[in-house]
């Protein structure tokens, strides 16, 4: 993603443990990079323990189970011209 200079990355994970997200944001010619992760079971999520979800670590949640039971894995990608703003 590329809007008014800055720059960024992120990705989501979905398993039968839970489900996280982390992205990066960077300025111009990445002289700032910030990253924001969650990350939380589904019983975390459930019960809204928001300090235990906020930095969670997302690639934590990928289980073998989930991977299984998803099949073959395919990465998405969105082009650029697709963004809504």
């Amino acid at each position: 993603m590329k809007l008014f200079g800055l720059s960024g990355s992120g990705e989501v994970i979905v398993s039968d443990k839970g489900m996280g997200a982390s992205g990066t944001v960077c300025g111009p010619f990445h002289a700032i990079c910030k990253t924001m992760a969650l990350a939380g079971t589904w019983s975390q999520i459930g019960k809204l323990e928001v300090p235990a979800i906020l930095g969670g670590e997302p690639r934590k949640l990928v289980t073998v189970s989930g991977v299984t039971a998803a099949g073959e894995s395919a990465t998405v990608r969105v082009p650029r011209d697709a963004a809504p703003f």
